[in-house]
């Protein structure tokens, strides 16, 4: 397994819808449906959302403090139960549908009251976080100088399971703290180079954006790729910050 690391130009002004919606659709476990479906019925309070599910009021006020924030409950206002003054809680949302579109899903969202649904765009794939970190990095001092000092690419190889994919994520996480852009893609087997070229035109201004997905779309059909990669590379002239391929290796042809 290996990494490459490439470091080169930036501009700013990216957008977290991808990473808003990715979130929202993760959000939807079993006790979060639990909440809105109870919600749904009629207005509940934390407490008694928590007696119902057999959970500390804390872990229910969290997950209502989310989905006010997404706009899917709002607050009735306070009410007073046993001696307790307690703010009720109400579903706003009353469906959630999903169509499976290539590389993403669209996920529509219909509001009590809203003049109109609310579409949010899906797609995993084109996430380009790097990994978290289960542990802290130690050592590799010489490593990170390398990969730090560098202003080209830079490849990181060694044994399976001698830490290149933790060493390059610590590095990006430590760069993602001072405010540099970071995209970092785990290749697979099933990968094609257009699907990779795509995720990377998230990185273009928008009006090359277009540009590169049209001549992405030509070559495709016509079968030819000669000078994409290169539109490609140029294309990422303006940008700012770290490009890393991890596990570069599964790449044929």
């Amino acid at each position: 397994m290996g990494s490459l690391v490439m470091e080169t130009q930036s501009w700013g002004g990216f957008s977290d819808d991808l990473r808003r919606a990715s979130e929202l659709f993760g959000a939807m476990d079993e006790t979060n449906l639990r909440i809105l479906l109870m919600l749904s019925a009629s207005p509940l309070s934390t407490r008694e959302l928590a007696r119902r599910l057999g959970t500390a009021e804390s872990h229910v006020s969290e997950r209502i403090k989310r989905f006010a924030n997404e706009g899917l409950v709002r607050s009735e206002g306070w009410v007073r139960l046993n001696g307790r003054n307690l703010k009720l809680y109400s579903a706003t949302l009353r469906s959630i549908r999903v169509d499976f579109k290539p590389e993403s899903f669209m996920l529509t969202l219909q509001r009590e009251g809203a003049a109109k649904d609310t579409n949010i765009f899906l797609a995993p794939y084109m996430r380009y976080d790097p990994p978290k970190l289960r542990y802290k990095v130690v050592g590799r001092r010489a490593e990170r100088v390398v990969i730090g000092g560098s202003r080209g690419a830079v490849v990181v190889w060694g044994v399976v399971g001698i830490g290149k994919t933790s060493l390059v994520a610590s590095w990006a996480a430590g760069l993602r703290k001072n405010g540099t852009m970071v995209f970092w893609h785990t290749l697979r087997p099933g990968d094609s180079f257009t699907s990779v070229c795509t995720k990377l035109t998230q990185l273009f201004p928008e009006h090359k954006r277009s540009e590169v997905l049209e001549a992405m779309a030509r070559c495709v059909e016509e079968g030819r790729f000669d000078g994409l990669i290169d539109e490609v590379i140029r294309s990422l002239g303006g940008f700012k910050g770290a490009i890393v391929f991890d596990d570069y290796h599964v790449c044929s042809g």
